[in-house]
């Protein structure tokens, strides 16, 4: 269950990086602001290049699917790993839930996409920090 969670963060995070890839001046506000890296933007300086976000995005999404996958086959140092990477993720998507609606810039409508983020990554982490997770993982030993 917990693999399928972060595969789905993966997902998420794959479309959010390609609908992005138009760039912030074509992309929905709503995709880019939900892209990793985004809240650490300099949105007062007009020169500022959002292709890191892209880049971040996409590196999350390639990695957590990669051990999302070798977690469903078991191997355990993949549900250590994914459970780091899925805190980090929570911590940062609500470090960019207070950014957007903190900020001088009228980002709160475009927040949607920031809270299904947030959501997904933090059930999945929920879920594969769970004791029963760790059970079901060490039932095919015996």
């Amino acid at each position: 269950m917990s693999g399928l969670l972060f595969v789905a963060c993966s997902v998420l995070s794959f479309i959010l990086a390609i609908a992005g890839w138009d760039g912030p001046n074509q992309a929905e506000p709503e995709v880019t602001i939900a892209l990793v890296g985004f809240a650490f933007a300099d949105l007062a300086d007009p020169t500022t290049n959002l292709d890191y976000t892209i880049v971040t995005t996409m590196i999350v999404a390639g990695t957590t699917l990669l051990l999302a996958v070798l977690q469903m086959v078991r191997l355990p140092f993949a549900r250590f790993v994914l459970a780091i990477i899925g805190t980090l993720l929570s911590i940062y998507y609500v470090f960019a839930l207070i950014d957007a609606l903190t900020s001088d810039f009228p980002m709160e409508d475009f927040i949607a996409l920031v809270i299904v983020a947030l959501v997904l990554w933090v059930a999945a982490t929920v879920v594969v920090v769970l004791p029963a997770t760790a059970n079901a993982m060490n039932q095919h030993k015996r």
